[in-house]
């Protein structure tokens, strides 16, 4: 069963991976939740779906998706316990794998990144980046349906570093590949003899 692992970032970080990419702007109006049910009506883009999951968290989860006219999720959406709304977007992580970016404004400010996995196996190897922050997975605060009826939970002090910062500028001009390590430079390198001027100049 496909699960995700979800971690606090530096309000900073985010906003600087988001500013670099093409983040889409998302609504969802969450109903309250049912005994072996949840909906929301979820707008992305031009696009509105209903969502309705089965059995959620167990492995019998079933998630439906049904594709409505606006103005019907206009309704939908006046009518649902709680909302949010936040850009998102997708930035590669190395290793083949991407994570999103998450930034909230309603109902409060809150960056989170959400990292998707075939199985709960893959999700427990994961090591994360050193610039993520506190790992909330396992926090039902951070549940979207949650934050959208509840308010946002306490959070958890999110550190910053240099090396976090380094990492997030890495992955910017590296696209979540490896830096090439730099040329030492020393007498007789021919990077230093180019920085030399030249002769009758």
């Amino acid at each position: 069963m496909r699960t995700a692992r979800r971690y606090l970032v530096a309000s900073s970080l985010a906003r600087l991976l988001l500013r670099e990419q093409s983040p889409v702007r998302v609504v969802e109006g969450h109903f309250p939740p049912s005994q072996g049910r949840r909906s929301y009506v979820l707008f992305e883009d031009s696009t509105c779906n209903l969502v309705l999951i089965s059995e959620p968290g167990s492995a019998d989860e079933e998630e439906e998706r049904t594709e409505v006219p606006s103005k019907q999720g206009q309704f939908l959406l006046e009518v649902c316990a709680g909302t949010l709304v936040y850009h998102r977007a997708l930035v590669p992580i190395g290793g083949g794998r991407e994570a999103a970016i998450c930034s909230y404004s309603v109902p409060a400010s809150l960056h989170l990144i959400e990292v998707e996995f075939q199985d709960g196996k893959q999700a427990g190897a994961f090591v994360p980046p050193i610039w993520f922050g506190p790992d909330v997975s396992d926090d039902e605060g951070f549940d979207h349906t949650a934050m959208a009826t509840a308010g946002l939970p306490k959070q958890p002090l999110v550190p910053l570093s240099d090396a976090a910062v380094n990492a997030v500028i890495d992955l910017l001009d590296f696209g979540g590949r490896p830096q090439r390590p730099a040329i030492p430079l020393r007498a007789g390198n021919g990077a230093v003899e180019a920085l030399r001027p030249v002769q009758g100049a």
